[in-house]
This record gives C-alpha cells, sequence and structure tokens, in this order.
C-alpha cells in the first residue's frame, strides 16, 4: 500500500465497493419494498446492471480504452457510477421500470466495470507472486453484502443513493489527482528488474 499507484488502485475499488452498498442493499429494497417485486423478479431486475458491468470490464482491454491510461478510465467509471446513483435519487413509487430505473442501472454499471477492470492492473503490478495474489483477493473480495431486512431502516433510499453519488464523485476527484497521466507504470516506478514492460502494465 506504500506504492502510489497501487495504494490509489486498491482504494478505487474499496469505494467503489463502499459506493456500489446503495445499489445492492437499497435499490434490492427498493424494488421488493417499495414497488413489491418479488425476489425473483428483483433479481430479473437487476439484469440490465449485471450486463453493464461485464461489458464494460471487458470493453476497459480494447485497444482504445487502453491507450488512454488507467487515470482517465478509473476516474471516468466513478463518474459513471455517480451518475446513475444521482439518477436514482429521483426514484418514486410510479417510476417506471425502463425509463428510469434501467438507465440508472446501466451508468453504474458501466462504471464498476470500467473501474474494477481497469483497477486490477495497476493494483497487482510489479509485485511478488504471493504479494499480488494477495491483493487480487483484496480486490475480488471487495463485494458489498446486502442484508436487506437488518439495514433498510438506516436512511432512506434517496439518501443512501445520493451518499452513493458523493462517494464516487470523491473516488473520482482521488484517483484524478493521485493516477500519473499518460505515464505507464513502468515509467513511474522503474521496469521490474529482468522483466519486459508488458501491455498490460502501461495501463
Amino acid at each position: 500500500m506504500l506504492d502510489r499507484v497501487r495504494g490509489t488502485a486498491l482504494a478505487a475499488v474499496f469505494i467503489t465497493g463502499t459506493g456500489m452498498f446503495g445499489v445492492f442493499l437499497f435499490l434490492t429494497y427498493y424494488l421488493q419494498h417499495t414497488r413489491g417485486y418479488s425476489p425473483a423478479k428483483t433479481g430479473l431486475a437487476f439484469m440490465p446492471m449485471s450486463g453493464s458491468i461485464v461489458l464494460s470490464a471487458i470493453g476497459s482491454g480494447t485497444g482504445l480504452f487502453r491507450r488512454l491510461g488507467a487515470r482517465p478510465r478509473i476516474t471516468g467509471g466513478m463518474l459513471l457510477a455517480a451518475a446513475g446513483m444521482a439518477w436514482m435519487t429521483d426514484l418514486s413509487p410510479d417510476s417506471a421500470y425502463v425509463v428510469d430505473i434501467v438507465p440508472a442501472q446501466v451508468a453504474t454499471g458501466l462504471g464498476m466495470g470500467l473501474i474494477t477492470a481497469t483497477a486490477m492492473n495497476p493494483g497487482t503490478a510489479l509485485m511478488s507472486t504471493l504479494a499480488a495474489g494477495s491483493a487480487a483477493a483484496y480486490l475480488a473480495g471487495r463485494r458489498p453484502t446486502p442484508d436487506v431486512e437488518a439495514r433498510a431502516a438506516l436512511a432512506s433510499c434517496h439518501t443512501v443513493f445520493t451518499a452513493s453519488a458523493v462517494i464516487f464523485v470523491a473516488g473520482a476527484v482521488l484517483t484524478f489527482l493521485m493516477l500519473p497521466g499518460g505515464l505507464s507504470v513502468e515509467r513511474v516506478h522503474g521496469a521490474h528488474p529482468g522483466r519486459r514492460p508488458s501491455g498490460a502494465a502501461r495501463d
């Protein structure tokens, strides 16, 4: 965690997990308790966000995105997720699923996939095998565990969605300021002895 790039990448995933608490817990609460969805229907209602996460994570590795570097991708993902959470603050019992809920899920999912997939490279770059494995386990484990019934009374859905949006904006500012722009990991920290710079490390 003493390494600036690696520490910022790990912090970005931590912030993502914290911000996504609003989706995994309170959007579930909204769908089931405000709109009366069954658990099965709620799971299906989350499909747009799940699909967006997958598409964004895959797309983040394409040539166009890879040329952008880690900072604009992670910062952009934070802002996308913030926009999605901000959209959810206007949800009401009468909100239309396709018009009001799906766009918010898509924006949040695209942002989350972009952040997580991008942060994996600088988060584990230039580390020993054991340390990289530990960091990867940390990154993979930063997913909130929803407990709808126990925590639903803590705050209203709108308050939590607003807080999540603020968290993502704060994450965007942090990653923009802390991640070097236009520099590969090797150029910032020096290439590992005997190791050739890789395309993955340049992000």
